[in-house]
């Protein structure tokens, strides 16, 4: 006759025991996410990270599938991390040059209406770039520290170091029959809504990952015959069981599966619960800093449908948005020369039409900061299809919320009402295909 709890042990949060097995003595797989946080980090709370990692030795695994999704999405993360600090760079310098052209001369006047002596004056004219351009510094100093840009790609020391790591703790590559089937059986658990991957059938490019990712780690830990610690950042409902917005423990389903299948206890924890508990049971140095960073990552995107688009209509794009491009820096240098042409003229005739001058050179700054707004768009547009999820030799995949913003960003800058692809997906949401 069995007992209410080893009958049901899979409905049971895991315990302080399994965790400390978990953490000392299991098969700890980590999830692609892991990974590609090691560039997210900032360099101390990078070098934690990985030093705890170390400290796991030959348990230290991941799937092969782990493997390749991290090679497809590594550039876009380096990416994504190095522009970062633009928008806050150029707020900064829009700053400093609407205090060039709108704040300063109206200081001077002040100086001149209130008789402020000359060190009174120089003394206001440079505190507020002063400030402002210390700012810039520490942010720029922060980018620099950071150590993540494109320009590490063939030179990469984050990628070392996890090739160093994870030498020889890499799952083989399966068999083109083992992956179909894989495949298949993915398949048939999302219509069935069994974890892992149900979750996933519209969001991602490669729907079957999370499923190719979870049979992996049952076979190896079946070969090994070890309790399974499995690592994610990833909280979807497909892999934790939740309740009143509370992570209880693993899916029942996923718990039971690892016991029938590989002889496993099963384990899933976040990363930040990671790390916590690898400062109790691995006496490892972990900081609340680094803690504090895991939390405030941003999510990982699920609620986001994978658009696939022809590399035609890509090119046509891109070439609207390239000619945009220049467009607008033309524009740009045109203004930059005619307000100091302006200036010229102000310093050297300061009664003289000065009130067209101060309105020409306000219309002119208010169209400046229009058109770095544009480049910033145009930029981030061009990005996203030079970066896509996944490619093909005829197709590219991303979201469709990227999507729109890029059409929406080709629409407005290049005045060409070309928006009927996004509104054939509005009337066909199930539409792979949009050109």
């Amino acid at each position: 006759m069995a007992d209410l709890d080893s009958e049901f042990r899979e409905y049971y949060p895991p315990t302080d025991e399994q965790r400390k097995v978990a953490m000392t003595s299991g098969l700890v797989c980590l999830d692609t996410n892991v990974l590609l946080d090691a560039y997210r980090f900032a360099p101390h709370a990078r070098e934690e990270l990985l030093n705890v990692l170390e400290k796991l030795g030959d348990r230290l695994w991941i799937p092969h599938q782990v493997a390749g999704e991290f090679h497809r999405n590594r550039i876009k993360v380096i990416g994504d991390q190095a522009n970062a600090y633009t928008p806050a760079l150029t707020a900064l310098e829009g700053i400093l040059e609407y205090f060039k052209q709108n704040v300063s001369d109206k200081i001077r006047t002040l100086g001149r209406t209130v008789a402020l002596t000359k060190e009174e004056e120089r003394r206001i004219l440079e505190q507020i770039p002063e400030s402002v351009s210390a700012a810039w510094q520490e942010i720029d100093n922060l980018r620099t520290r950071h150590g993540v840009t494109l320009d590490m790609l063939s030179n990469d020391p984050v990628l070392k170091r996890l090739e160093e790591l994870l030498k020889g703790k890499v799952g083989a590559r399966p068999t083109l029959e083992d992956e179909q089937k894989a495949r298949e059986e993915a398949k048939r658990r999302a219509v069935e809504n069994i974890p892992p991957g149900f979750a996933d059938q519209k969001n991602k490019t490669d729907s079957s990952g999370d499923y190719l990712v979870w049979s992996q780690v049952l076979k190896e830990a079946a070969h090994r015959k070890s309790p399974i610690l499995l690592v994610t950042r990833d909280t979807k409902d497909d892999w934790f069981r939740k309740e009143k917005g509370r992570t209880i423990s693993a899916r029942p389903e996923l718990i039971r599966e690892a016991r029938e299948q590989a002889g496993s206890d099963l384990v899933i924890m976040e990363t930040q619960s990671f790390l916590f508990h690898a400062r109790e049971y691995l006496n490892a140095t972990v900081s609340d800093e680094l803690l504090s960073q895991v939390e405030q990552l941003p999510g990982i995107e699920h609620n986001n449908e994978i658009i696939h688009i022809s590399r035609n209509a890509r090119g046509r794009i891109m070439h609207k948005l390239r000619s945009a491009s220049v467009r607008v820096l033309e524009e740009n240098r045109y203004l930059k020369d005619r307000m100091e042409t302006l200036y010229e003229i102000a310093k050297n005739s300061p009664l003289e039409n000065s009130k067209e001058l101060q309105e020409e050179l306000h219309e002119n700054l208010a169209r400046r900061r229009a058109i770095a707004e544009d480049f910033e768009k145009i930029d981030k547009a061009m990005y996203i299809l030079d970066n896509p999820q996944s490619e093909s030799s005829t197709h590219i995949a991303i979201y469709r919320d990227q999507l729109r913003g890029v059409h929406e960003t080709a629409r407005l800058i290049t005045n060409d009402d070309d928006s009927h692809t996004m509104e054939d997906t509005e009337k066909d949401p199930t539409a792979r295909y949009l050109f």
